[in-house]
């Protein structure tokens, strides 16, 4: 499993690029998928989600941004494409890439 650790500042709208990679550490080509719309998201006590920008395997997320307390979160990144309306799970809880987001205040 590989495990991304991050820590945001509430309300800041600093941007994290982060580099998609398969379990093979192939680079997972957003475009080539057909995405349309990539998607964090964070569910628990608090839920709250943006869309992000996404360039090929990269996506720029102000997590900063996400509408939640100060806490611990591992949040979910799903692409979306007209070939899966409903979307894809890339990262998140018990996938292959984890993301440990440390939001403060």
């Amino acid at each position: 499993m590989r495990v991304i650790k991050i820590t945001a500042g509430r309300g800041n709208g600093n941007v994290t690029r982060l580099g998609l990679v398969d379990v093979d550490g192939v680079a997972i080509d957003l475009i080539a998928l057909g995405a349309t719309r990539v998607e964090v998201s964070i569910c628990g006590n608090e839920c709250a989600a943006l869309d992000v920008d996404f360039i090929a395997s990269i996506i720029s997320v102000p997590f900063g941004l996400l509408n939640v307390r100060a806490g611990e979160y591992t949040p979910k990144i799903v692409y979306f494409s007209p070939a899966i309306p409903e979307g894809s799970v890339l990262a998140g809880p018990s996938f292959e890439t984890e993301i440990r987001l440390k939001m403060v205040c």
